[in-house]
């Protein structure tokens, strides 16, 4: 039995950068509900374990992965967009940012970029995929767009991705970037 702290210092080595992230970011994540500090330790414990084998292959871009790392993203698409934006030299946004008025209205965007105003969402198939009834489905389709209009009212454009424009990194780039207007 090993601790999630060696295991999360030991298996990222081999990978490449966008995997060690991943991998990194899903540990992190699982432990940032419990409290503050707890996701803080487990990146402290990453980075012991690491630099108890700094000489061992891979380790650097372990490290490098470590030091991007982010404890908000909360799913492998989370998680490969942020390194994406990071290949592509796209500004790394702010993360699960929380919008709400005083009418009770509340809306959350998984990527902002508060200067240009755009909220980015990684929409993958679990998000509906994985409801088990077509109400369900449309009941979350109404929703999104609700938030999506509430967030347009609030002077934010909202762009979704999937998976697939995920994979065709060269048209997303550009679209993200005339959309952020770099």
């Amino acid at each position: 039995v090993t601790t999630l702290g060696r295991t999360s210092g030991v298996c990222p080595r081999p990978l490449s950068f966008r995997d060690a992230v991943v991998l990194i970011e899903s540990a992190l994540n699982s432990k940032r509900g419990r409290d503050f500090d707890t996701s803080h330790r487990l990146r402290d414990e990453i980075r012991d374990e690491l630099n108890a084998f700094a000489r061992a292959h891979g380790s650097v871009r372990a490290r490098a992965a470590l030091d991007f790392a982010s404890s908000l993203s909360e799913s492998v698409f989370e998680s490969r967009s942020r390194v994406f934006f990071k290949v592509h030299r796209i500004p790394q946004p702010r993360q699960q940012v929380e919008f709400g008025d005083e009418n009770g209205t509340r809306a959350r965007g998984d990527f902002v970029w508060e200067l240009q105003k755009v909220v980015g969402e990684a929409d993958g198939y679990a998000k509906t995929g994985n409801l088990p009834t077509d109400s369900e489905r449309r009941h979350r389709w109404k929703r999104d767009k609700e938030r999506d209009l509430y967030l347009n009212s609030l002077g934010y454009r909202v762009i979704h991705w999937t998976w697939d424009n995920l994979r065709r990194p060269l048209e997303l780039a550009a679209t993200l970037r005339r959309v952020l207007a770099l």
